[in-house]
């Protein structure tokens, strides 16, 4: 994995904020780029003049599946990006164990802190998680790219979006600006074009579990910005909301009522014949599931 038109877009849009002027940043383990002609070109048509007039020439000297060395100093140009790795044989400058704890010198290092395809690998995830938290200072900005659905061993693990809005939240000190769940035609990401982007919502705020069944592949793609200054996961590690909803309203009246609508509905459930129960069941789960529910994932604006 590495750097597809969905990324770069978001990073070129961090390129177009006020509030964000980037002096250091770090790649997790070195990107590549997977863009086509004609994506580069859709990328310097929104771009502003100067950093449209850095990427024509980056398109021009770099290669599909090349380094993004190019690219990345199209959109920051002023800005020495160190690189991230376990091993130094792509050339990595700082070495570092993402499946251990990230060195205190390098707490709040980074200004920018980029991950489009390595957190996947790491069997301890939730460090690596944290590390990628850690790393960046106050006002600074985090960009992952990470598989969320289909591409089951690619890596060890998928994430959810769940897992996206319970780190990235105002107890370890983020907020979130943007989250997408991109969905593909192959599994090979890379060598394949998106056909479909949405938004997932938050579950907390929808109150139910947000599933994702797709027919390619689908990568989750976030943004998020450092605001305080606590160490990520200080408080404790994330609970996934709709088990803290139902602790939180266990004994509550309404609560009550709801289990018993749940009981009624059970026992009317058994007079109708079993493989119909489960088929309509099991096709309201997969409506729930899919892109197109609309009380769980907002069309993308982009």
């Amino acid at each position: 994995m590495g750097l597809k038109f969905g990324v770069v877009e978001q990073l070129l849009a961090l390129t177009k904020r006020t509030d964000f002027a980037p002096r250091t940043a770090v790649t997790i383990g070195r990107l590549n780029v997977y863009l086509r002609t004609n994506e580069w070109r859709a990328l310097v048509a929104i771009a502003s003049p100067d950093v449209g007039a850095r990427l024509r020439v980056a398109a021009d000297s770099t290669a599909f599946g090349g380094y993004a060395d190019a690219l990345l100093s199209a959109l920051w140009p002023n800005v020495a990006i160190d690189v991230m790795d376990a091993s130094d044989y792509e050339g990595a400058n700082l070495l570092h164990d993402l499946n251990q704890p990230l060195p205190m010198a390098l707490h709040g290092a980074y200004d920018l802190v980029i991950e489009a395809g390595t957190i996947e690998h790491i069997f301890n995830v939730a460090e690596a998680i944290r590390t990628l938290l850690r790393l960046v200072r106050e006002q600074g900005v985090v960009v992952l790219d990470t598989p969320a659905n289909n591409l089951c061993g690619h890596g060890f693990f998928q994430v959810s979006p769940e897992l996206i809005y319970r780190v990235f939240c105002a107890e370890n000190g983020f907020r979130l600006d943007t989250c997408l769940l991109e969905e593909f035609r192959f599994p090979s990401t890379e060598l394949s074009t998106r056909k479909r982007v949405v938004v997932p919502r938050d579950p907390s705020d929808v109150r139910d579990r947000v599933r994702v069944m797709t027919s390619g592949a689908a990568e989750l793609c976030a943004v998020a910005t450092r605001l305080g200054s606590q160490d990520p996961f200080g408080s404790g590690w994330p609970m996934q909301s709709d088990y803290q909803t139902l602790w939180a309203a266990s004994g509550d009246e309404a609560q009550a009522e709801k289990g018993m609508a749940r009981v009624i509905w059970r026992r009317l459930q058994r007079l109708i014949p079993e493989v119909i129960r489960e088929r309509v069941r099991g096709r309201r789960e997969v409506l729930e599931a899919r892109l197109s529910n609309g009380r769980k994932f907002d069309r993308y604006p982009g």
